[in-house]
């Protein structure tokens, strides 16, 4: 026979009756069964009665009535609870009637908040009323956080209610929440500077994050209301009325520009330690985001301090390089058609995330901006990370620069290393674009030659090892040429000549043939050759 001496026989009922809650036979019988091994109901847990609601709440009460069980505190208990997580009045009157029928008083049961309890109940005073005058929160501090939801839902009536019956909730907290009430409402913050609470806990005005809060929630009604009534608290003490960084990067990366440009304009912007914070840095959050009407807005601003603008030049730079890796291209224009230059390095960094579009604008024009040594890290980033166009275009770029030819040796016997790992990529259209475009250099050097061949076998880059069969063959190249002079007179493309290649396939065998037998290229030939004839 079990008792209630079982540590677990306790919780394992409580899980019970949650999973069967809804089959009223299955109910009937556990609490038979309960009767029959004597456990205290009163001990069992109900903290597992999640989706508890008024119907299953009824349930429970008739089975507990037909077994002559006493409805537990433990379940009222948590039939307060699931009832303001589902804003079901009449589930708590029918609770509190039932718990005061049995236990004379409910006053004394303590409910656990928690946001999920009172995300609906706090804006809906007709349950506040009955749990004010009847429940009441465990550790006391449920009714403060009710009156920031309250806040936030911009429920005046609720807070009027707390005001006119509760001793405490409502801080500084409270006029922050306000502050951030959806849909540009500010009701209740103008009632809270209206009539400030003469409360223990409250401040009569908000903290200096009521106005990052709002700039979140794009509230500008409330913005403007607690710089005309000079809300906020200020950490040094004196009458400032500030906002920090924080709230102008709120406005600016979500792109509310009208935040952004009321905070500006109206009120000081400082870092969290009360140093100015302005314009300069506010650019960089702009243009990250991109938004291109904020940056006009600031920097209009900054045109009026000429001096200090060409002081800070270093953050429009670090602005210009935001706006570019991030793909911002009208920002980007913004800045090149003003002649504002950016960092060298931006180059690398926009070719490394593949912004084509943004490669071809600081080409045409950022010459200016970046020298032969920038186009070059810029190539090298292409190569890496296999772009194409973008490498196309690179190279026409350094086409276009005067280069000294033992810069450009070098250069490319460097690249040998960062083609080995587009080999390892299988890079196949960047490596031979490389190789096509400094034929003549790396030709003269027989080991990188060497070794792109090799390495094009090796890693079985079958568009590469074609470039070689038919670039750098002597022997293919002549047949060639002979059977393009043949199509040129019968304009006939096919050629019966066996010493030519008739498929691209036979002309990497033929190729390969070619090799010592011992050589890499001989042994990775005949490996694949049954293959390749395929």
């Amino acid at each position: 026979m079990y008792n209630s001496s079982n540590s677990n026989i306790d919780g394992r009922l409580g899980l019970a009756i949650h999973r069967v809650f809804s089959n009223k036979l299955v109910l009937r019988l556990i609490f038979h069964h309960a009767k029959e091994i004597h456990i205290d109901l009163q001990d069992v847990s109900y903290d597992s009665l999640h989706m508890l609601d008024r119907e299953m709440m009824e349930l429970f009460f008739q089975q507990a009535r037909i077994s002559g069980f006493k409805v537990p505190i433990n379940f009222l208990k948590r039939c307060y609870e699931c009832a303001l997580i589902n804003n079901d009045v009449e589930m708590l009157l029918l609770a509190l009637d039932k718990h005061v029928a049995l236990y004379v008083d409910a006053s004394t049961t303590e409910i656990t908040y928690n946001a999920r309890t009172m995300k609906k109940a706090a804006n809906n005073l007709e349950i506040l009323e009955v749990v004010h005058d009847n429940l009441k929160f465990k550790a006391g501090t449920g009714w403060e956080e009710i009156a920031k939801s309250a806040a936030q839902w911009d429920n005046v009536e609720v807070i009027k209610f707390m005001a006119a019956r509760r001793t405490v909730g409502l801080s500084e907290d409270v006029y922050n929440f306000a502050a951030g009430a959806a849909d540009n409402r500010c009701e209740v913050l103008q009632y809270l500077f209206d009539n400030p609470p003469h409360l223990p806990s409250a401040t009569g005005r908000a903290s200096f994050l009521a106005y990052t809060i709002a700039a979140g929630a794009r509230n500008l009604n409330a913005i403007k209301l607690l710089y005309s009534m000079r809300g906020v608290t200020s950490i040094s003490g004196n009458d400032r009325n500030y906002c920090t960084s924080s709230a102008l990067g709120a406005a600016l990366s979500a792109g509310y520009a009208e935040i952004a440009e009321y905070l500006l304009e109206h009120v000081e912007c400082v870092d969290d330690y009360g140093k100015p914070k302005g314009s300069l840095h506010a650019i960089k959050h702009a243009c990250s985001n991109g938004h291109l009407s904020i940056v006009h807005f600031l920097m209009e601003t900054l045109a009026k301090n000429p001096q200090e603008l060409a002081r800070r030049a270093h953050i429009i730079r670090d602005a210009i390089f935001q706006a570019a890796i991030n793909n911002h291209l009208d920002v980007v224009k913004y800045f090149t058609d003003r002649n504002f230059p950016c960092w060298p390095s931006t180059l690398e960094s926009v070719v490394e995330r593949g912004h084509l579009d943004m490669v071809e604008h600081f080409v045409e024009h950022g010459q200016s901006y970046f020298n032969s040594d920038n186009l070059l890290g810029g190539l090298e980033m292409s190569i890496l990370s296999g772009q194409l166009d973008i490498t196309k275009l690179l190279l026409i770029q350094l086409d276009n620069k005067d280069l000294s030819t033992s810069k450009t040796t070098t250069w490319c016997q460097l690249m040998g290393s960062l083609l080995t790992q587009a080999f390892t990529n299988y890079h196949s259209q960047t490596i031979i674009l490389y190789i096509s475009h400094f034929e003549s250099i790396v030709k003269q050097n027989t080991y990188t030659y060497s070794k792109f061949r090799t390495d094009a076998f090796e890693y079985g880059l079958i568009p590469v090892i074609h470039f070689f069969t038919n670039k750098h063959n002597p022997k293919i190249n002549e047949n060639q040429n002979q059977n393009q002079n043949n199509n040129n007179n019968n304009n006939n493309n096919n050629n019966n000549n066996s010493s030519n290649p008739t498929t691209m396939y036979e002309g990497i065998l033929n190729f390969g043939s070619l090799f010592n037998e011992n050589s890499v290229v001989r042994r990775i030939v005949e490996k694949n050759r049954k293959y390749w004839k395929k």
